[in-house]
């Protein structure tokens, strides 16, 4: 699933912020993005399809470094605006993947949460992340991938997610899109996020439904 994505992110900005905004399994990514930034170059990180910003202002935290969000959604921008504004090291560009606005070389990292599904050249991604980061340089990817999505919560309790995420792109084609590019497989790891909230995700799942890829195409 690449490409014009399933959801209006102009209109549904807050919705998705309020939905799947910043959460508490947020903290569990800090010591593994710690670890994989330590020895990393200079620069700052760029947050790849950083939505309403809501891992932007903890990667600056944790890190110590200034965050650039990149975000196609005008909407999304907006909202990340709001989210963000107290965060002087986040600065938000309008990009995507493929077309990232900065010189060449000058990056120390870069994040990808949940977002090699809405990128219509997993090649063209990877060679432009490649262009802006410095050599050496880490890309950290969160998020399902077809075939890989047992230990999400989701999956368990909308079973007809399985369809959706099955049309994700896969390891395979990641691995071959940022190898074919220069970047070297580091390896795969499974963080633990913080144990689901049932009676707080269910107050959550009206607004999510209209925001999230994986259910916003399944009936009632």
């Amino acid at each position: 699933m690449t490409g014009r994505p399933a959801v209006d992110y102009d209109r549904a900005a807050a919705d998705y912020h309020r939905s799947r905004g910043a959460t508490a399994g947020t903290a569990a990514w800090r010591e593994p993005v710690l670890r994989v930034l330590v020895g990393a170059p200079a620069g700052p990180v760029v947050d790849l399809g950083a939505g309403t910003g809501a891992w932007s202002g903890p990667l600056a935290a944790w890190t110590g470094r200034p965050v650039v969000a990149v975000e196609p959604s005008a909407g999304m921008r907006a909202e990340a605006a709001r989210t963000t504004r107290d965060e002087p090291a986040v600065h938000l560009v309008a990009g995507r993947g493929g077309a990232v606005p900065l010189r060449d070389g000058v990056a120390g990292a870069a994040w990808l949460s949940t977002v090699l599904h809405h990128v219509g050249d997993l090649g063209a991604c990877a060679r432009d992340l490649r262009r802006v980061l410095a050599p050496g340089a880490p890309v950290v990817i969160r998020g399902a991938l077809a075939g890989r999505y047992d230990g999400v919560p989701l999956v368990r309790y909308f079973p007809a997610a399985r369809a959706v995420l099955d049309r994700f792109p896969s390891l395979a084609e990641a691995r071959a899109a940022f190898e074919g590019a220069g970047f070297a497989f580091a390896g795969v790891e499974r963080v633990d996020e913080a144990p689901v909230d049932l009676r707080a995700w269910r107050a959550r799942v009206p607004g999510q439904r209209r925001v999230d890829t994986t259910l916003v195409g399944l009936s009632d």
